[in-house]
């Protein structure tokens, strides 16, 4: 199975492809802004580096969050429209399902940090079994955050572990851990 990794819920563009459980070549982007303009051309590099066309993918594994509002927009977006373009299977992976390695068998509670909220800082937690999620991402303080393992989401390890997952279980939609900053306006006061 051919599996193309998506990874943009952070500050970078990161793709991954995986053949049969091994990495046949990744791409990152470093840039923090702009991934909505360059993710077509590092797929097609990273397709061109691994002599493989578009057409030979089985699945498709995004990011989904929780991360970078606009980023988790972008990649989901994207890795959706792939999918639907190449009738390819597409896999929904947490951002901490993503960053903890794939070979980690155990249950574990991952941890990323989350934004800085005064006056605490908060953490993005989600319990996993076999690599993959449990139960949904929250958002806890320095104080619920007990014995974790620190995930960093990469698109490989999304790649790898979307052989495992399956599709109607790990859907494509952003992971938000918490509600919106913004605030609708009151329509009364326009």
């Amino acid at each position: 199975m051919l599996v193309l990794g998506i990874n943009t819920c952070l500050a970078t563009a990161d793709l991954a492809l995986v053949q049969n459980g091994k990495v046949v070549a990744t791409r990152l982007d470093a840039a923090p802004r702009g991934h909505e303009a360059r993710l077509p051309a590092l797929l097609n590099d990273l397709m061109a580096e691994a002599e493989l066309t578009l057409g030979d993918l089985d699945r498709i594994a995004v990011v989904t969050g929780p991360g970078s509002f606009t980023g988790i927009r972008i990649g989901v977006s994207f890795a959706r429209g792939l999918a639907l373009a190449l009738k390819a299977d597409i896999v929904g992976l947490t951002a901490l399902e993503a960053g903890i390695d794939r070979e980690d068998k155990s249950a574990v509670r991952a941890a990323m940090p989350a934004k800085k909220r005064p006056p605490d800082r908060t953490w993005w937690v989600q319990s996993l079994k076999d690599g993959l999620g449990v139960d949904d991402v929250v958002e806890v303080s320095a104080e619920q955050l007990g014995d974790t393992v620190e995930a960093t989401p990469n698109a490989t390890w999304a790649a790898l572990k979307a052989v495992h997952a399956t599709p109607h279980a790990h859907p494509p939609r952003p992971t938000y851990a918490r509600a919106p900053d913004a605030k609708p306006m009151d329509a009364r006061k326009l």
